[in-house]
């Protein structure tokens, strides 16, 4: 039986680990390796048309940040709009002309969605200005992100605006919700909870509740994940399913105990893939989802048709509750 209880949990410590240089270049090609994965069997149905434009980050942000020329690429439907928008969060490193970001895109198209990937600042690295690239996202100014898009006569965000994001995109996936109240729903792939010392809360349900409810996201995260699955300021880096649910309960605000599947009736919740369901195929970890391992160029079948928590089926859920 599905259930869920929100709760208000104590804050839990969070440090990044010390990773050796070679183990730090060994993580970056790991994930541009799966942000370069080719096009899986996914949902094909509609004509889409292209969507590439750039956004200018320092304007954005304020000077914050110096990038100017970012990157916003996807795809809409051929007929039909204006078009609720759907924005994917690419993974540390990655770009969104990636095509696990366009293999995003093109899924919630299909969907009915103006559906993009889009750069965020410093994009290839990890530090406490979460807050900051989010809001240069989707803040208040002309040349946000969100701004641009919103101004396309083939977009309607008043028909909801959908989030989601991989890795370090699920940490700016929600936090977009913080500067706009056009943010109608988030779905975060491994992650969740920011491995950076005096931010880790930044993301927590405490935080995020009055800008976008714990019935509006949606988290999946694997027992093997090797950022995201240990707990908050130990040293003990090790990935376990207990450790990876206990993040999630504060990421969530959800609790279901021990077990690893925590979904509301409204969808929302988590859902923690433990080796059982990966058809031997591994321990989901970071990465694996994406493939049958680290190096495939498929979104995992395991993932991708698994009804009720999978790709598929996240990805529907993600589509109905953002729409207004």
């Amino acid at each position: 039986m599905l259930h869920s209880v929100v709760l208000a949990l104590p804050a839990l410590g969070l440090e990044t680990p010390p990773l050796p240089g070679n183990e730090v270049a060994k993580h970056m090609a790991k994930l541009r390796l799966v942000e370069e994965v080719e096009t899986a069997p996914l949902r094909t149905n509609a004509s889409l048309n292209t969507i590439d434009l750039t956004y200018d980050i320092s304007a954005a942000s304020g000077g914050v940040f110096s990038e100017t020329d970012a990157m916003i690429k996807g795809s809409y439907p051929s007929s039909g709009g204006p078009f609720p928008l759907f924005m994917w969060m690419p993974s540390t490193g990655s770009l969104p002309s990636g095509n696990l970001p366009q293999i995003l895109a093109t899924q919630m198209a299909n969907r009915g969605y103006a559906a993009v990937a889009v750069q965020y600042a410093d994009y290839g690295h990890i530090d406490n200005r979460m807050d900051a690239k989010a809001a240069a996202v989707s803040g208040s100014s002309p040349h946000s992100a969100l701004s641009v898009l919103c101004a396309l006569d083939y977009v309607d965000c008043s028909k909801g605006v959908a989030a989601a994001g991989y890795s370090q995109g699920t940490h700016i996936a929600p936090l977009l919700a913080k500067h706009s109240n056009k943010i109608t729903a988030a779905y975060m792939i491994e992650g969740a909870r920011p491995t950076v010392s005096g931010i880790y809360d930044i993301c927590d349900n405490v935080n995020l509740h009055q800008y976008l409810p714990a019935s509006k996201r949606r988290y999946m995260t694997g027992e093997g994940d090797e950022y995201y699955g240990w707990t908050a300021g130990t040293t003990d880096y090790t990935p376990t399913k207990a450790k990876t649910i206990a993040n999630l309960k504060l990421a969530s605000g959800y609790d279901c105990g021990d077990s690893v599947m925590c979904y509301a009736a409204d969808g929302s919740g988590y859902f923690v893939p433990t080796t059982n369901v990966t058809d031997g195929h591994g321990t989901p970890d970071h990465f694996n989802w994406a493939g049958e391992s680290k190096v495939q160029t498929t979104v995992a079948e395991w993932f991708n048709t698994a009804p009720v928590w999978g790709f598929q089926a996240s990805l529907d859920w993600l589509a109905s509750a953002a729409r207004v």
